[in-house]
Protein backbone atom coordinates (compact mmCIF):
# COMPACT_ATOMS: atom_id res chain seq x y z
CA UNK A 1 0.00 0.00 0.00
CA UNK A 2 1.50 3.77 -1.17
CA UNK A 3 2.20 6.05 1.41
CA UNK A 4 0.68 9.49 0.59
CA UNK A 5 2.67 12.66 0.94
CA UNK A 6 1.23 15.16 2.60
CA UNK A 7 1.94 18.97 1.51
CA UNK A 8 3.49 21.65 3.11
CA UNK A 9 0.68 22.86 4.85
CA UNK A 10 -1.42 19.77 5.26
CA UNK A 11 -2.15 18.56 8.75
CA UNK A 12 -1.14 14.94 9.58
CA UNK A 13 -4.13 13.08 10.52
CA UNK A 14 -3.34 12.85 14.66
CA UNK A 15 -1.73 16.36 14.27
CA UNK A 16 -4.20 18.65 16.88
CA UNK A 17 -5.65 22.12 15.85
CA UNK A 18 -3.90 24.53 17.99
CA UNK A 19 -6.23 26.99 19.36
CA UNK A 20 -5.14 30.35 21.12
CA UNK A 21 -8.00 31.96 23.17
CA UNK A 22 -8.07 35.52 24.27
CA UNK A 23 -10.34 35.76 27.87
CA UNK A 24 -11.68 39.45 28.51
CA UNK A 25 -12.73 39.98 32.39
CA UNK A 26 -14.64 42.78 32.95
CA UNK A 27 -15.49 43.66 36.34
CA UNK A 28 -18.59 45.93 36.65
CA UNK A 29 -18.21 48.42 38.29
CA UNK A 30 -15.68 49.90 37.88
CA UNK A 31 -15.60 48.80 34.85
CA UNK A 32 -18.36 48.70 31.78
CA UNK A 33 -20.11 45.27 30.59
CA UNK A 34 -19.48 46.11 26.70
CA UNK A 35 -16.20 47.43 26.16
CA UNK A 36 -12.58 46.81 27.03
CA UNK A 37 -11.52 44.53 29.94
CA UNK A 38 -8.40 43.06 30.78
CA UNK A 39 -7.22 40.34 28.59
CA UNK A 40 -5.38 37.19 28.85
CA UNK A 41 -4.41 34.26 26.54
CA UNK A 42 -3.44 31.06 26.50
CA UNK A 43 -2.73 28.11 23.73
CA UNK A 44 -4.46 25.04 23.65
CA UNK A 45 -4.49 21.88 21.30
CA UNK A 46 -8.12 19.95 20.49
CA UNK A 47 -8.40 16.84 18.76
CA UNK A 48 -11.06 18.32 16.24
CA UNK A 49 -11.44 22.31 14.52
CA UNK A 50 -13.12 24.76 17.35
CA UNK A 51 -16.19 26.08 16.12
CA UNK A 52 -18.67 28.96 17.17
CA UNK A 53 -20.34 28.20 20.48
CA UNK A 54 -18.17 25.46 21.35
CA UNK A 55 -17.72 25.22 25.26
CA UNK A 56 -14.66 24.23 26.78
CA UNK A 57 -13.90 23.39 30.36
CA UNK A 58 -11.24 21.70 32.45
CA UNK A 59 -8.35 22.89 35.01
CA UNK A 60 -7.74 26.18 32.77
CA UNK A 61 -10.99 27.61 33.23
CA UNK A 62 -11.97 25.92 36.52
CA UNK A 63 -10.56 25.55 39.52
CA UNK A 64 -12.31 22.83 41.24
CA UNK A 65 -13.81 19.98 38.53
CA UNK A 66 -17.32 21.04 37.05
CA UNK A 67 -19.10 20.30 33.39
CA UNK A 68 -19.73 23.91 33.35
CA UNK A 69 -17.92 25.74 30.92
CA UNK A 70 -17.01 29.11 28.88
CA UNK A 71 -18.38 29.58 25.03
CA UNK A 72 -16.24 30.06 22.21
CA UNK A 73 -16.85 33.44 20.27
CA UNK A 74 -15.48 35.18 17.26
CA UNK A 75 -13.74 31.58 15.94
CA UNK A 76 -11.24 32.54 13.19
CA UNK A 77 -8.54 30.26 11.44
CA UNK A 78 -5.46 32.44 10.71
CA UNK A 79 -4.08 31.07 7.55
CA UNK A 80 -0.88 32.19 7.66
CA UNK A 81 0.12 31.17 11.57
CA UNK A 82 -1.69 28.10 11.11
CA UNK A 83 -3.84 28.06 14.28
CA UNK A 84 -7.37 28.94 15.60
CA UNK A 85 -8.23 32.14 17.37
CA UNK A 86 -11.43 32.72 19.72
CA UNK A 87 -12.57 34.79 22.55
CA UNK A 88 -13.88 33.94 25.71
CA UNK A 89 -15.91 36.40 27.88
CA UNK A 90 -16.19 36.64 31.67
CA UNK A 91 -18.31 39.36 33.23
CA UNK A 92 -18.01 39.24 36.76
CA UNK A 93 -20.79 41.83 38.48
CA UNK A 94 -20.42 43.39 42.24
CA UNK A 95 -17.28 41.60 43.26
CA UNK A 96 -15.81 43.93 45.40
CA UNK A 97 -12.78 45.94 44.02
CA UNK A 98 -10.02 44.94 46.56
CA UNK A 99 -10.45 40.87 45.18
CA UNK A 100 -9.54 41.86 41.33
CA UNK A 101 -6.00 41.55 41.70
CA UNK A 102 -6.64 38.28 43.39
CA UNK A 103 -9.48 36.96 40.80
CA UNK A 104 -6.43 38.06 37.91
CA UNK A 105 -4.10 35.89 39.72
CA UNK A 106 -5.85 32.88 40.10
CA UNK A 107 -6.61 32.57 36.58
CA UNK A 108 -3.02 33.11 35.94
CA UNK A 109 -2.35 30.59 38.46
CA UNK A 110 -4.14 28.47 35.75
CA UNK A 111 -1.94 28.85 33.28
CA UNK A 112 -3.21 32.33 31.55
CA UNK A 113 -1.01 35.52 30.69
CA UNK A 114 -0.99 38.53 30.23
CA UNK A 115 -1.92 39.52 26.37
CA UNK A 116 -3.92 39.61 23.62
CA UNK A 117 -4.74 38.34 20.26
CA UNK A 118 -3.94 41.15 18.80
CA UNK A 119 -0.08 41.33 19.89
CA UNK A 120 0.86 38.50 17.10
CA UNK A 121 -0.29 41.00 14.71
CA UNK A 122 1.37 44.20 16.27
CA UNK A 123 3.87 45.17 13.07
CA UNK A 124 7.37 46.13 14.71
CA UNK A 125 8.40 49.85 14.16
CA UNK A 126 11.30 49.50 10.95
CA UNK A 127 14.28 51.96 11.48
CA UNK A 128 13.44 54.98 9.28
CA UNK A 129 10.22 55.34 11.09
CA UNK A 130 11.16 58.06 13.86
CA UNK A 131 10.02 58.16 16.84
CA UNK A 132 8.23 61.57 19.27
CA UNK A 133 11.56 62.22 20.31
CA UNK A 134 13.35 61.90 17.54
CA UNK A 135 11.11 63.88 15.51
CA UNK A 136 11.37 66.64 18.19
CA UNK A 137 15.02 66.57 17.71
CA UNK A 138 15.54 66.83 13.98
CA UNK A 139 12.69 69.58 14.27
CA UNK A 140 10.42 70.26 10.75
CA UNK A 141 11.64 69.66 7.83
CA UNK A 142 10.98 72.69 5.50
CA UNK A 143 11.86 71.33 2.19
CA UNK A 144 8.87 68.83 3.00
CA UNK A 145 6.74 71.77 4.43
CA UNK A 146 6.94 73.80 1.60
CA UNK A 147 5.72 70.93 -0.88
CA UNK A 148 2.87 70.23 1.41
CA UNK A 149 1.41 73.39 1.41
CA UNK A 150 -1.65 73.65 -0.22
CA UNK A 151 -2.58 76.62 -2.52
CA UNK A 152 -6.43 77.60 -1.74
CA UNK A 153 -7.42 79.56 -5.16
CA UNK A 154 -10.45 82.18 -4.49
CA UNK A 155 -13.36 81.37 -7.02
CA UNK A 156 -13.79 84.63 -8.76
CA UNK A 157 -17.49 85.65 -7.65
CA UNK A 158 -18.29 88.04 -10.32
CA UNK A 159 -21.21 86.65 -12.45
CA UNK A 160 -19.95 86.19 -15.99
CA UNK A 161 -22.03 87.70 -18.59
CA UNK A 162 -24.85 85.57 -20.05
Amino acid sequence: MARRKLGRHARHPTENFKLQVQLSLRFVPPMEEHGGGISLIQDFELPFPPSEGLVLTGAAFNQSPSPEGFPLKEVTWDVDRHIFLANIYLIDQGIPFTFIPHEIRSWMDQGWRFGSLEDSYEVEESDDDLDAEEWEANGTDDEWDAEERIVLVQPDLEESPR
